[in-house]
């Protein structure tokens, strides 16, 4: 359960700094979506990057479909880094407006990145580059940079400030994005939930998987998909909750 002392780090350590922290920590997902909305909307009108490549260099359907494939890949291994790591810290944890840190994770996906959640987002990030524009992918892979980075500093200050040496013996030991292919941390019995893991992300598959509805279906089509994927999301996170009652 969350501690007390992680709700009120912002007033007690930043100040006046404070409401800005909170702010871009607690509406972190809805900024997300802003730069996704931004992106898709700056693609609108312009080609996409493998209609591009079309058009230039004129591949056979094999090669473009080999092109969108391994971006495709891309994207959803970031899903799967991201499911990684939610099976070990939970649902309730990745989702909660204030940051916790009254534990260190240091296994599975933590063992190689100190910030799995947010490498994972940036492949997801990469993922959408046949489907939107040049500008648009651009766009999209600045903003998310950038807000990943702002996020990665809000909450290593607050893990340093309350974690002490005990997380900056961690964060000596353990990349701060990018993973290495060697873990970095002692092995330990730190339990991974699989289904965490789903009721975590079970809602980013369908806003995204929506979202590429958008570009590929028009009219009344469209409007089934949006409706079958967020009952399908609604569903999917009420049984998940019934199973762990």
């Amino acid at each position: 359960m969350e501690k007390k002392e992680d709700k009120t780090y912002y007033q007690r350590a930043h100040g006046k700094k404070s409401l800005e922290m909170a702010f871009a920590f607690r509406h972190r997902y809805f900024l997300f979506i802003m730069t996704y909305i931004g992106a898709f909307s700056l693609s609108m009108r312009g080609a996409t990057v493998d209609e591009d490549l079309y058009s230039l260099f004129n591949p056979g359907r094999l090669e473009l479909m080999l092109f969108s494939l391994a971006f495709s890949i891309v994207g959803i291994v970031g899903f799967f880094f991201r499911l990684w790591a939610a099976g070990y810290i939970g649902s309730e944890t990745v989702h909660s407006q204030n940051i916790v840190t009254s534990m260190v994770i240091t296994q599975g996906p933590y063992a190689h990145t100190r910030n799995p959640l947010y490498f994972g987002l940036l492949l997801i990030a990469l993922g959408f580059l046949p489907e939107l524009s040049l500008i648009g992918f651009i766009f999209l892979l600045v903003s998310n940079a950038l807000l990943v980075a702002v996020l990665i500093g809000i909450e290593q200050k607050a893990h340093i400030d309350v974690g002490g040496p005990e997380y900056l013996a961690y964060q000596n030991s353990v990349p701060l994005l990018f993973p290495s292919l060697k873990r970095r941390t002692p092995s330990a019995q730190t339990p991974f939930n699989l289904k965490e893991g789903f009721r975590t992300e079970a809602m980013n598959i369908f806003v995204f998987s929506t979202l590429v509805a958008s570009l590929t279906l028009n009219g009344t089509y469209f409007l089934l998909t949006v409706i079958f994927l967020f009952l399908a999301g609604g569903l999917l996170k009420l049984y998940l909750d019934h199973r762990e009652t």
